[in-house]
């Protein structure tokens, strides 16, 4: 039989692992050029100063918000995530996505004429940051040229998790820069 200190705990720690994580939201915009992949997060190009000159279709739009007691660069991480785990070739930030959360609460106000107790009014706010993004594909030819490079090259050594980048060869299960 589980203690209430144990429940309690249990309870506690489910609440702080819930609220640490960052609100992902993703919205389908337009089908894709071409058939995407997943890809490590480090792969997706981020424009933060405008779209890229290069021709791309927006395939989805991300909209990630901070958890209670997550950081605002947790946020930024969990958004180029959620683009790689979609296959995005790129991020194009569009702006932000914040809230605020917060309580208020009163106090006093008892009583009748001058023996009244004056009313208190407390409360707390907290920016929740967040940001809102384009998920892009790649529309032209190179985009096509790199697709059939990767699809005719070897499957990636399995003992290397994750496959190594380019310019790097598996070697006995650990990712070494090939000459």
């Amino acid at each position: 039989m589980v203690s209430r200190f144990g429940a309690l705990a249990l309870v506690l720690a489910m609440t702080m692992a819930c609220a640490t994580e960052s609100e992902v939201t993703t919205h389908s915009l337009n089908a894709s050029p071409r058939r995407l992949k997943p890809r490590p997060a480090s792969k997706v190009t981020v424009f933060t100063t405008g779209a890229p000159s290069r021709p791309f279709v927006e395939v989805a739009m991300i909209e990630a918000r901070q958890g209670t007691g997550s950081a605002e660069k947790d946020v930024f991480d969990d958004l180029r995530s959620q683009a790689g785990a979609l296959g995005c070739d790129g991020l194009v930030l569009i702006g932000a996505n914040d809230s605020v959360e917060g309580s208020v609460s009163t106090t006093g106000g008892i009583g009748v004429g001058r023996s009244m107790t004056p009313v208190q009014v407390s409360g707390t706010a907290r920016t929740l940051h967040g940001y809102r993004a384009t998920c892009i594909a790649w529309s032209d030819a190179e985009a096509e040229a790199e697709e059939k490079k990767a699809a005719s090259a070897p499957p990636p050594d399995p003992r290397c998790n994750p496959p190594c980048e380019d310019g790097f060869k598996c070697w006995g299960g650990v990712c070494a820069a090939s000459n």
